[in-house]
Parts: C-alpha cells; structure tokens; sequence
C-alpha cells in the first residue's frame, strides 16, 4: 500500500489568478497480487486501485482501476507458450497530470 499527500495551488490549472482552485489531496494505492506455480505452468494476477481525494474539490475524485495477468505454459524444455494481458479504467482528469504509476 502507497499513500501520497500533497498540495496543488492550481487543481483546474487555469491561467486566471481567479479561477484558480487551490487544494491539500491524498492519493492511497492498495495493491493484491497471487501466483500460482505447478511443474510446467506458472499464472500470476494482479489488481491494483489509486484513490485520489482532494479535499476542497470533491467533484475531482476519482478511482482509477488496474489488473495485469501474466501465464505461462511450458510445452517442452525449449517451447512454452506466454500469454500476458493488462486491463485499466482510469479517469479523465482536468488539466494537467503530475503523478504518474507504473505497474511491474
């Protein structure tokens, strides 16, 4: 589990001193992983959220959703079938976005 705090003094990233929208956030990423390894096949899952919240914009909250899968079936000592995939729903965010996550 990760969690950031911050503070962004230009959540809508507007250029007007006015419309400016200044707010502290917390971003929480909890993550959950399983393997499975027998003799010739090896399978592994995992699934990981990132929370944002921010506290004087609740309209800007959002969760994004991400799961990569990863198999492996090995046919002989020099042949093996791999098949890997990775699903995300992530959220349209308003100007700009400064934190970035890597799934492994």
């Amino acid at each position: 589990m990760e969690l950031y705090t911050g503070y962004n003094d230009n959540l809508l990233y507007q250029s007007d001193e006015q419309d400016k929208k200044k707010t502290e956030f917390v971003y929480l990423v909890p993550q959950m992983g399983a393997a499975i390894e027998k003799k010739s096949r090896k399978h592994y899952l995992e699934y990981k959220a990132f929370l944002g919240q921010y506290f004087n914009s609740q309209s800007d909250d959002f969760v994004d959703h991400y799961v990569t899968a990863e198999n492996e079936l090995r046919l002989s000592l020099r042949n093996a079938i791999e098949l890997n995939g990775a699903y995300s729903y992530q959220h349209e965010a308003r100007g700009k976005v400064h934190l970035r996550v890597t799934l492994r």
